[in-house]
């Protein structure tokens, strides 16, 4: 059996256990080397609680196990016997109270967490400060740990959550422990290596930022790293060329060290080995992006997931039904009933098969054609060898009027199929244009500004009026005309064009496209299927380069006066919500309103406008439109909008 397109998501989006499994196993590894690092973080040889405060960041389980097991490791490595058992200490009893506090509301306080992890650093340290090696280096050490255990907390909490603000935060974090393993007698500095690498593969300027400032309070180079990484990254984003970027930013780097006085072979290695480990990794987009760029990033990658959705469901709707043909499913019918009781079944269906088809294809056109089946319709020979011909032809007729029933059925199938199909692929379109715009750069301003007139009249100035105007700006630097005539008068009508201006209305400020919000219209009314139907002139400008996109769908037509001429556009049509393909679309005028040109929209209750446009020697559209309805007899409602373009002037 086939899967349906749902049935078909769902088996992508199932991981296989063994893929679990992994995916878990590769995070418990990361924060087993997350713990690690943090725990070489150390200022002037004092080493800081950040792998304690990583562990009590987590909730508790496989994570916070794996990161309490890399910082015991790392304090064990890096730091002084006593010094370590401290710190494992305090890793230990922060994932006891953890593990304590797990089945209440507390740890989702956000004070919570870093106020028990500041306490119980205070309360382990004061046994060795009141026990005996008290004096002010020590008291200050104590209360640098304990603050530093509840900053820390906070800042790992935040990066290591569903948000990515804290992500520069957490990456400042690694890369102040990285310093701490020059204690395992590396012969390069890992923390200058690391900055350097977030300098060229970060893809913010924050997460540098956060970076230099860590190097610069816990590592081993100073102060002078921070200056050493902040110069070239502010040059990285300067610089277009890839060659000149390296060269500059690795020089700038290498003389703020020497000029620090920390600059050495070994540090000038470190930024030899950090800037094409930044490049690759920029490159394949480890270091993901922080903040709004990440929040744009990932509602992109959501819109586009949407739209491949609705492209596969809408793949899924055959337009075209596959089956037998309508003669066939007649005659099978017929036979059925009549023929397969009859004697001479096997002779006629069996023996002399090819003569029984020949007549019946000869006359199933006729038969169709009339919906009724006539003994002239057959062969002579057909008629006088067939025993229960009377009762055939009735079986017939019985059939026929079976099939027009299924005709009407497969017809409105089809075209709700049709319908769905594409409100799917119109939906599918507008996720992808959205897609797109996020992160796009923003538009020119508009070089011109729309300028329109519309006047309206009443039928025998009734107050209810058919006709509905609007005109309104888009999202971007697009400008829109709606003009909808209801069909009929009076409130019927009036509550027609105001329906219809407003779904349209909607749409284009969503920024749905000017030809999918009419055809999500005209899906709108056939499937209603009460006869309600409304037409359409949309004409959509382009404020910063003057051209437009006149779409008529059903209306009147419009005039275009440019200069002495005036051009035609628009033929009759029915309006939408009749059907759908085939001949039932808008038509569509590609035109320019930056010369001085002038459009024209009347309803049809205007009559013919185009001597008025002709004879019209103004510039002004208000003018214009007043023109066009003064004097006319109001038989009918009746509406004119006339639209030009001015330069938009710079104050505007």
């Amino acid at each position: 059996m086939k899967k349906s397109g749902s049935q078909q998501l769902l088996a992508k989006q199932r991981l296989p256990r063994a893929s679990v499994r992994l995916h878990r196993l590769g995070e418990c590894l990361l924060l087993l080397g997350s713990g690690f690092l943090t725990a070489g973080a150390q200022i002037g040889g004092l080493a800081l609680p950040l792998g304690a405060c990583l562990t009590a960041s987590l909730p508790f389980g496989r994570r916070s196990l794996s990161a309490a097991l890399g910082a015991a490791a790392g304090y064990a490595l890096l730091c002084e016997p006593a010094m370590a058992a401290e710190r494992i200490a305090l890793t230990a009893l922060l994932l006891a109270a953890i593990v304590v506090f797990q089945g209440t509301t507390l740890p989702a306080t956000r004070w919570f967490l870093p106020a028990m992890a500041a306490g119980t650093a205070l309360v382990l340290g004061s046994l060795q400060v009141f026990g005996g090696n008290g004096g002010w280096r020590p008291t200050l050490q104590w209360l640098t740990v304990s603050a530093a255990a509840g900053v820390g907390t906070a800042v790992l909490r935040c990066g290591t959550g569903a948000g990515e603000r804290g992500r520069p935060l957490y990456f400042a974090a690694l890369l102040s422990g990285l310093s701490g393993l020059t204690a395992l007698g590396l012969p390069v500095d890992p923390g200058l290596i690391g900055g350097c690498a977030m300098v060229y593969g970060a893809p913010e300027l924050s997460a540098v930022c956060a970076a230099a400032a860590a190097l610069g309070l816990t590592g081993n180079l100073g102060w002078s790293v921070t200056a050493a990484l902040l110069l070239p990254a502010v040059t990285a984003r300067v610089v277009r060329n890839d060659l000149a970027r390296v060269l500059l930013g690795g020089a700038l780097c290498c003389g703020v060290l020497w000029l620090g006085g920390v600059g050495s072979p070994a540090a000038f290695a470190a930024v030899g080995i950090g800037i094409p480990l930044g490049l690759w990794l920029r490159r394949t987009g480890a270091l993901r992006a922080s903040g709004p760029a990440a929040a744009e990033e990932l509602a992109a990658r959501r819109m586009g997931d949407a739209a491949q959705v609705l492209e596969l469901l809408q793949a899924q709707l055959p337009v075209q039904e596959r089956g037998l043909s309508e003669a066939d499913s007649v005659y099978d019918g017929a036979a059925e009933r009549i023929c397969r009781c009859c004697a001479r079944f096997h002779r006629c269906w069996q023996h002399n098969a090819r003569q029984t088809y020949d007549a019946l294809e000869q006359a199933a056109g006729r038969l169709l054609q009339r919906g009724k089946a006539e003994a002239a319709d057959f062969p002579a020979e057909f008629r006088e060898g067939c025993c229960h011909f009377d009762g055939f032809l009735a079986a017939l007729d019985q059939e026929l009027e079976s099939m027009l029933y299924r005709r009407r059925y497969r017809v409105q199938l089809q075209e709700s199929r049709a319908l769905l199909s594409e409100e799917f692929g119109c939906v599918a379109e507008y996720l992808r244009r959205m897609q797109a715009e996020l992160g796009a750069p923003q538009p020119d301003a508009p070089r011109y500004r729309a300028v329109t007139g519309i006047c309206t009249a009443g039928r025998h100035g009734a107050a209810a009026n058919g006709d509905r105007g609007a005109c309104f700006p888009g999202p971007r630097n697009d400008y829109y005309v709606l003009l909808c005539d209801g069909m009929g008068t009076g409130e019927p009508a009036a509550g027609l064009s105001a329906d219809c201006v407003h779904l349209l209305g909607d749409l284009l400020r969503a920024g749905v496209a000017p030809l999918d919000a009419l055809r999500i219209l005209n899906g709108t009314y056939l499937l209603r299927g009460d006869g309600c139907f409304s037409t359409v002139d949309l004409l959509h400008i382009d404020l910063t380069s003057g051209e437009a996109e006149l779409l008529k769908w059903g209306a009147a037509p419009s005039y275009l006066r440019c200069g002495d001429t005036v051009k035609k556009l628009g033929t009759a049509s029915l309006p939408p919500g009749v059907g759908v393909g085939g001949d039932h679309a808008p038509e569509r005028y590609r035109l320019s309103l930056r010369g001085g040109e002038m459009l024209v929209l009347v309803s049809d209750g205007a009559g013919d406008a185009e001597s008025a446009v002709a004879g019209f020697a103004g510039d002004s559209p208000r003018e214009l439109a007043a023109l066009l309805i003064a004097g006319l007899p109001a038989e009918d409602d009746m509406t004119a909008v006339a639209v030009a373009l001015a330069p938009r002037a710079s104050r505007d």
